[in-house]
């Protein structure tokens, strides 16, 4: 998920020409990406036990307001071979579920683009700006409990409450045999389950996706469901190997103070160069936290009507959040306001 850059805001002796910011989703490379078929932030298993999954980038825009929340998610995902995989998402709450569209992630960008505008040193001149298909549908058994099956798009989404790990690992196990798939289940999985289920979280999403070696940035979804806490899961990606940029954009009532964030999930940066009128060369360079974004009504709705719907008819601060590194996190956004 972009944020590839910091904003980067150049400006000459007396200034230079203005550009749009690359504040970074890859919205573009999505909509190329016809038939991609994933679902949100997760982490996911791999139908060949040969084939190594990666995630190189995550975007999310995250509305919560102090009891229901709104997630809307995509990611980009690649196998080292061809292969389908299970997508799990673990939520707080049952989910329901909605197409999202990339518009909201190219919404959040202008944004960006405007605030950075609106922050940059002032000129007499414009100034120069950078940017820094199988079913799911399983019986229910004492521990797994199936909640919603949703097709939406190319999208087979089903939602299931757990009540331990056994339960879980049987429902799996039966899963992947009607696929015709024998496959042993990641040895990571009981503790990861584990430390949501420790955290009251025992709702899961799960999606199987179409993966191959080159990158795909998949649909968007929306997940809405009730929550005492601004949540999202950040732990479960483990399950994916290799390295990650996230790219998290925060709607709330209140601003999040940047230590609230798990460590590693830092406040969006842009920075301002000076730059000499004729050469051109950087002549000093600093940077800067992109501070909070206030969103009337009006600009909620253009990020999804499920957004506006939180809030009703109130202002909001959007904030821009990045973690880059590796995907082995041991923590997940979890944040009480």
């Amino acid at each position: 998920m972009g944020l590839d850059n910091a904003g980067k805001v150049r400006q000459g002796e007396r200034g230079t020409m203005a550009r749009r910011n690359r504040f970074g989703f890859g919205v573009a490379a999505a909509i190329l990406a016809a038939g991609a078929t994933a679902s949100g932030d997760g982490g996911a298993i791999s139908f060949s036990a040969e084939a190594d999954l990666f995630e190189p980038g995550q975007n999310a825009i995250v509305a919560w307001n102090g009891t229901r929340e709104v997630m809307i998610l995509s990611i980009d995902v690649r196998a080292s071979v061809p292969t389908k995989a299970l997508e799990i998402v673990p939520l707080p709450s049952e989910p329901t579920l909605e197409a999202g569209t990339h518009l909201s992630f190219l919404y959040a960008d202008y944004l960006v683009d405007r605030a950075i505008e609106q922050l940059r040193p002032r000129s007499d001149e414009r100034q120069r700006l950078y940017a820094a298909g199988d079913d799911l549908g399983a019986e229910q058994n004492q521990a797994v409990a199936v909640t919603t099956h949703e097709r939406i798009g190319p999208h087979d989404i089903t939602a299931i409450r757990v009540d331990d790990y056994t339960g879980l690992a049987a429902w799996l196990g039966e899963f992947f045999r009607r696929q015709g798939v024998e496959r042993e289940l990641p040895a990571a999985l009981p503790g990861i389950v584990g430390h949501y289920m420790r955290d009251g979280v025992r709702h899961f999403a799960l999606d199987v996706m179409d993966l191959v070696p080159d990158v795909r940035t998949v649909d968007p979804i929306v997940y809405s469901f009730d929550s005492d806490r601004l949540w999202y899961p950040l732990h479960i990606s483990s399950l994916y190997k290799g390295e990650t940029v996230i790219n998290l954009v925060t709607i709330t009532s209140q601003e999040i103070p940047a230590d609230r964030m798990p460590e590693g999930v830092k406040r969006f940066e842009y920075v301002v160069q000076e730059r000499g009128k004729i050469d051109d060369e950087v002549r000093s360079e600093e940077r800067h936290v992109l501070p909070a974004i206030e969103l009337v009504p009006a600009r909620q709705e253009r990020l999804g009507e499920a957004v506006r719907a939180l809030f009703d008819g109130g202002n909001a601060w959007m904030q821009v959040w990045k973690y880059e590194g590796d995907l082995a996190v041991d923590t997940d956004v979890s944040i009480g306001m």
